[in-house]
C-alpha cells in the first residue's frame, strides 16, 4: 500500500513539475491546421507508340436547349486517325466537336450549340447509333431534326489536337 502511494505521489510531483515548467516557457504556438501543398496538373503527352492510325466512322450531332431545332451530320469515314493503342478511343475528340460548332455558328449563326460525335471503327454499329439518334428524336414533339447536307459541312483529320477548317 505504502508503494502504491509513493507511485502516486512521484506521478503528481511529476505532473506538477511539468505543469510548471510548461508555465514558465514561453507560450505555446496555437497549433494550425498543415496545409496541403496544391499539386499542379500534370500535362500528359502521348508518346507516339501509344497511338495507331486508324479508320473511324463518326457522325455529329448539335442542340440548343432553347431551340426546336436539332441538327445531324451524315455518317462519314476518315482514314489515319489517331486512336490510343490500349483503350481504342479516339484523340482530340473536341477538336472533331469544334469543327461543327464553328460550322454552325459561322455558316447557319446558330449561337451557343452544344455539339457532340459518335464514332466507332465499324460501320455497322456507327449506323446502328445513327438509326437511334434519328427514332430517338423524331418522336419528341417539337422538335425538328435538321440533316446537314455532306456538300455543306464534312469533318476532317485532325492531328495533334489542331482544328482544320470545318467546310
Amino acid at each position: 500500500m505504502m508503494r502504491h502511494l509513493a507511485t502516486v505521489i512521484l506521478c503528481l510531483f511529476a505532473l506538477a513539475s511539468y505543469g510548471q515548467a510548461a508555465d514558465t516557457s514561453a507560450p505555446a504556438k496555437p497549433k494550425t491546421e498543415k496545409t496541403k501543398k496544391k499539386k499542379t496538373p500534370k500535362v500528359r503527352v502521348p508518346k507516339p507508340d501509344q497511338h495507331v492510325k486508324e479508320t473511324v466512322y463518326l457522325f455529329g450531332f448539335s442542340s440548343q436547349l432553347g431551340d426546336s431545332l436539332h441538327y445531324i451530320t451524315s455518317i462519314v469515314r476518315l482514314d489515319s486517325v489517331d486512336m490510343t493503342k490500349k483503350t481504342r478511343f479516339m484523340s482530340y475528340r473536341d477538336s472533331y466537336s469544334y469543327q461543327l460548332r464553328v460550322y454552325l455558328e459561322g455558316t447557319l449563326h446558330k449561337k451557343n450549340q452544344t455539339t457532340a460525335i459518335f464514332f466507332d471503327t465499324k460501320l455497322k454499329r456507327v449506323q446502328k447509333m445513327y438509326d437511334k439518334m434519328i427514332s430517338r428524336h423524331l418522336n419528341v414533339d417539337g422538335v425538328k431534326l435538321v440533316t446537314i447536307n455532306p456538300d455543306d459541312f464534312t469533318f476532317t483529320s485532325v492531328e495533334h489536337g489542331l482544328t482544320y477548317g470545318g467546310s
